[in-house]
């Protein structure tokens, strides 16, 4: 006889870790697999988990708490719901940083390889090419590192006499 799976819906989960929904998203964002009412692997989760209560399996919530004991412990070593939050946040900034620290190398490879001056478009067109969720800030910032004798300051170009 099989093993009845078994499961735990998103509101009775939030409770359990004492976390509030954008830190929940966070965790699952992990690997933890989220599955729809009718228990159907999502691959993206949109809209308001009100309107369509998110399941997990329990065994990936064990296995989740199991390797991440220091998440669920009370105590001066555990995490409040807010430094959970303050993780998630965290996490989601070094992944843009280093989108843009891959694309800074990729940038100034690019320029080094032009045959002459690149403009501040090619930058940014190059950098969208490269990765097109980098923020504008970012891209501005890189720009604004490229050394001078690889960028073509502006103006019209000088007439021969």
């Amino acid at each position: 006889m099989p093993i009845k799976e078994r499961w735990i819906i998103e509101g009775i989960l939030l409770k359990r870790w004492n976390i509030d929904v954008y830190g929940l998203h966070d965790i699952v964002q992990q690997g933890i697999p989220i599955y729809d009412k009718n228990r159907n692997r999502l691959y993206e989760v949109s809209g308001d988990s009100d309107e369509q209560p998110y399941m997990y399996k329990m065994d990936d919530i064990e296995k989740f708490e199991n390797d991440n004991p220091h998440l669920f412990e009370s105590g001066s070593h555990g995490l409040n719901a807010k430094e959970k939050r303050e993780l998630g946040q965290l996490r989601r900034e070094k992944e843009k940083w280093d989108a843009t620290i891959n694309a800074a190398v990729h940038i100034g490879i690019f320029c080094h390889e032009q045959n002459e001056e690149v403009t501040r478009d090619k930058v940014w067109d190059r950098a969208y090419e490269i990765d097109d969720s980098l923020p504008d800030t970012a891209i501005e910032k890189v720009w604004k590192s490229i050394p001078g004798n690889y960028k073509h300051k502006g103006g019209r170009p000088p007439k021969d006499k």
